[in-house]
C-alpha cells in the first residue's frame, strides 16, 4: 500500500488483536508528519482555516467539493508518518451526523466543523422522508473518488453518518428530545426505528463502493481500526449521558442490536464519565458489541487517570476489545497499566522519531507485562 507500506505487518497485529493474542505490545496508531510536510504549504494550498470566516462558499466548497476532499487527504497521506497500526483513510465526516442533511436540516459549515439546526417543532406535522438532495449526492460521490483513487494506495472509509439519538438530538432538540420521552414515547420510537432502517439502507448501499481498498475488511476511520469483515459505522448515542439507563435501554438498545449485527466488529462510542457510569454495565451484556472505545470528553480527567483503570479492565473481563485515544505522553502509563491483548491506542506524536519511541515503549511494558504477570492478561 503506497501511504502505509507496512500494511502486511499491520494487518497481522489487527488479526491478532480481534483474536486476543496481541501479545508483542497492545496495538498503536501513532501519526506524525514525515519530512515532507510543509506547514505554510499545507495552510496556503489545503487547509479552511486560509478562509475568511465571512466566506461562506469557499468554506462549504473546502467541505463538499469531490476533487478538494481527494487533493487534500492526498497531501495529507503523502506527508504522514503512519505508525504502528496508523492507517491512511479517507472518508468525509460533516461533524459526524451527516444524516442530518438527508431529512431536512441544512447543514451549517464553518472552519471547525459542520452544524445542523432544528427543524422537528411539531411531532404530529413532521413527515420522515429521505431527500435526494446535494449532499446525499456529494457523500457518496466524495465516497465513491476516495475508492477509486485509493485502490493499492490507502483505504477508503464510511462516511459518519451518524446514530439515532444524537441525530434527533440535533433535528428536534436536545431540550424536547428528554420531554419527549415523557410526552410523546411513541413517535420517539418511530423515529428511532425509522433512522435504524435507513442507517443500514445506507451502509447496504456505501459497502460494497468500499470494498475493494480494504484488503477483505473493513476501517473505522477516525479510530484507525481495521477489521477483518463487513464494518464501517461506529455504534454511539452521546445523548445518553442525560437520560437513565432504564430509558437508554428502552429506547436504543434494539437499534444498537440492529447495527451490531450488520456490523461484524462493532464499535460502541462511549462519551464521558456520565455515559460510563450509567451505562457501562448494560453495554457488556450485549454480544452483538465487540469493543468500546472510550473518550473522557472535553474537561474531564484523561484517559490515562488512574480512576479509569478498573473499568479498563472491567472491558476487557468482558471479553470486548478496549479502544482509546490519549495524547502521546500518556501511552506509557496506558500501557504500563494494562495487557497488550485487546488494547488499542490511538495517538499522535510530532515527528517520526517520537512516534518510533513511543512503539518502543508499547513493546518494553508489554514485556514487562508477560513477565509480571506470566503471560496472563489481566
Amino acid at each position: 500500500m503506497e501511504f502505509k507500506p507496512d500494511w502486511e505487518q499491520a494487518k497481522e497485529r489487527f488479526l491478532q488483536f480481534w483474536n486476543n493474542e496481541n501479545e508483542e505490545r497492545a496495538l498503536l496508531a501513532v501519526t506524525a508528519p514525515n519530512r515532507f510536510f510543509d506547514r505554510q504549504k499545507y495552510y496556503e494550498t489545503y487547509d479552511v482555516e486560509r478562509f475568511d470566516d465571512t466566506d461562506a462558499e469557499s468554506i462549504r466548497h473546502w467541505w463538499c467539493d469531490t476533487e478538494e476532499n481527494v487533493r487534500r487527504n492526498e497531501y495529507l497521506f503523502s506527508t504522514t508518518f503512519f505508525g504502528g497500526e496508523a492507517l491512511p483513510i479517507a472518508f468525509t465526516n460533516w461533524g459526524a451526523m451527516a444524516m442530518c442533511s438527508f431529512y431536512g436540516c441544512q447543514p451549517v459549515f464553518n472552519k471547525k466543523s459542520v452544524w445542523y439546526h432544528k427543524v422537528i417543532e411539531d411531532w404530529s406535522q413532521w413527515k420522515w422522508q429521505r431527500q435526494d438532495n446535494e449532499y446525499l449526492k456529494a457523500t457518496f460521490d466524495i465516497t465513491r473518488a476516495f475508492a477509486e483513487n485509493g485502490v493499492g494506495r490507502y483505504f477508503a472509509g464510511m462516511p459518519e453518518l451518524g446514530s439515532a439519538g444524537d441525530l434527533l438530538s440535533l433535528m428536534r432538540g436536545m431540550d424536547d428530545l428528554c420531554l419527549d420521552v415523557y410526552d410523546e414515547p411513541e413517535a420517539f420510537h418511530q423515529a428511532v426505528d425509522f433512522l435504524t432502517r435507513e442507517f443500514l439502507d445506507l451502509q447496504d448501499q456505501l459497502w460494497p463502493i468500499l470494498t475493494p481498498t480494504s484488503d477483505g475488511g473493513s476501517t473505522l476511520p477516525w479510530m484507525s481500526l481495521w477489521m477483518p469483515g463487513r464494518g464501517g459505522n461506529q455504534l454511539a448515542c452521546d445523548f445518553s449521558w442525560v437520560i437513565s439507563n432504564e430509558t437508554f435501554r428502552e429506547f436504543f438498545f434494539k437499534e444498537l442490536q440492529a447495527e451490531g449485527r450488520w456490523n461484524d466488529y462493532a464499535t460502541y462510542h462511549l462519551d464521558g464519565p456520565q455515559c460510563m457510569k450509567t451505562h457501562l454495565d448494560s453495554l457488556l451484556t450485549l454480544p452483538e458489541i465487540k469493543a468500546i472505545e472510550w473518550t473522557p470528553g472535553a474537561g474531564c480527567p484523561p484517559a490515562s487517570t488512574p480512576e479509569y483503570l478498573p473499568r479498563y479492565r472491567q472491558i476487557l473481563e468482558s471479553g470486548k476489545k478496549l479502544v482509546l485515544v490519549a495524547d502521546p505522553e500518556e501511552i506509557d502509563f496506558l500501557t504500563a497499566n494494562l495487557p497488550p491483548q485487546g488494547v488499542f491506542i490511538k495517538t499522535t506524536a510530532a515527528s517520526e522519531e517520537d512516534a518510533k519511541a513511543l512503539l518502543k515503549i508499547a513493546e518494553r511494558n508489554a514485556a514487562n507485562w508477560r513477565k509480571e504477570h506470566k503471560g496472563g492478561t489481566l
